[in-house]
């Protein structure tokens, strides 16, 4: 059976109140005690993940940006970014259909070109990225009120790749090849993994394991490549489903 468990923040691990339950705390604690390794696949930047994990998972690799970067015990495992010229380029992309509100992942910190403290409560720098001197972004953000349409990814520079979350209202951008499936291939090498889940940039993750389990409140495109479901965020689902097939059994029944 699988030793290790993949997890996502938002909408998984994480109740709508952005905070990780006790009840949820002391099973992965449980788990971790039993020798199971737990890894957190995130969009989040580790200024973020560090402050909302407990203290038990602070040491374990965890994935941030889709997994343009790794982190192990805070140290930099490896990361891949977009080039400054490339960035440029998506921008352009962006206004010309339409979507004027972008935001840019630089060594840990967020930089806008609009006010995204008042429109999504981000920390930000507000910036022209035409006068922004930087090497690379480990991630854009295109920002939209509607959603943002699939033909836009289509639009995107060939070293890059787009993924339609939160109601595909957010474009996360990063270079061509990075995810969380890719990553996590890196760090396991094998599909031997237990994933939760529940937004579209958790897709590859669930089809790369042995056993993918979508939150109820998970996108219908991720519960149908799920191997199973378990009860919402707000619901502490991941907790229940380990609960239930990990501190009780054992180990999961396939």
């Amino acid at each position: 059976m699988p030793r290790k468990i993949v997890t996502d923040l938002d909408g998984t691990l994480l109740r709508t109140n952005k905070t990780i339950s006790q009840r949820t705390a002391n099973t992965l604690l449980c788990c971790k005690n039993l020798g199971y390794q737990i890894i957190v696949a995130t969009a989040r930047p580790p200024r973020d993940i560090y402050k909302l994990l407990p203290e038990c998972l602070k040491d374990n690799p965890i994935i941030c940006y889709n997994g343009a970067l790794v982190l192990h015990d805070r140290k930099v495992l490896y990361q891949h970014g977009l080039p400054q010229k490339t960035v440029l380029e998506i921008e352009k992309v962006a206004k010309i259909n339409g979507y004027n509100k972008i935001c840019l992942e630089i060594d840990n910190q967020l930089f806008a070109n609009f006010d995204a403290w008042e429109d999504y409560g981000w920390v930000c720098k507000l910036v022209d990225f035409q006068n922004l001197s930087f090497d690379e972004a480990l991630k854009v953000i295109v920002c939209s009120e509607t959603p943002i349409s699939e033909y836009f990814l289509n639009k995107l520079p060939q070293e890059s790749s787009g993924v339609l979350t939160d109601k595909a209202r957010l474009c996360q951008i990063m270079q061509t090849n990075v995810s969380k499936a890719n990553s996590l291939n890196k760090i396991i090498g094998n599909r031997e993994f237990i994933a939760f889940g529940d937004d579209n940039n958790d897709l590859e993750m669930l089809t790369a394991t042995s056993f993918g389990v979508a939150m109820e409140n998970a996108t219908e495109s991720l519960k149908k490549v799920a191997t199973a479901i378990t009860a919402t965020n707000d619901e502490d689902g991941v907790a229940l489903f380990l609960e239930e097939n990990i501190l009780k059994n054992g180990e999961i029944q396939q």
